[in-house]
């Protein structure tokens, strides 16, 4: 029987993080079967679950950190926070969609 376990890389409390899920068995190594990326804004908490590589827990990474400084830009600009979500995360899937990334 495994047990499943994540791993922070770089975690600040409450900011951003990439995450390792790692399946243990008996006597074995921990063996890394998926990725995790996630991003705090305000009181929403943004994650991507079950990444199958480190390069798509990056990507989806980035474009989470892309994601929570314009909502804290639009914030600042006056925007209210959920005009502010809505706004920018329909900005950010209109953009992958357009540079033909998963959004």
């Amino acid at each position: 029987r495994g047990a499943h376990s994540w791993r922070r890389e770089g975690h600040t409390p409450g900011v951003y993080a990439i995450r390792s899920r790692a399946k243990h068995s008996a006597g074995n190594e921990a063996k890394c079967v998926s990725y995790l990326a996630e991003v705090g804004v305000e009181c929403l908490f943004i994650r991507v679950v079950m990444l199958k590589t480190l390069d798509a827990a990056l990507d989806a990474h980035i474009t989470l950190v892309s994601l929570r400084q314009a909502i804290q830009a639009s914030i600042s600009r006056g925007s209210e926070f959920p005009a502010a979500c809505r706004v920018e995360i329909q900005r950010m899937v209109e953009a992958r969609r357009a540079d033909g990334a998963p959004a």
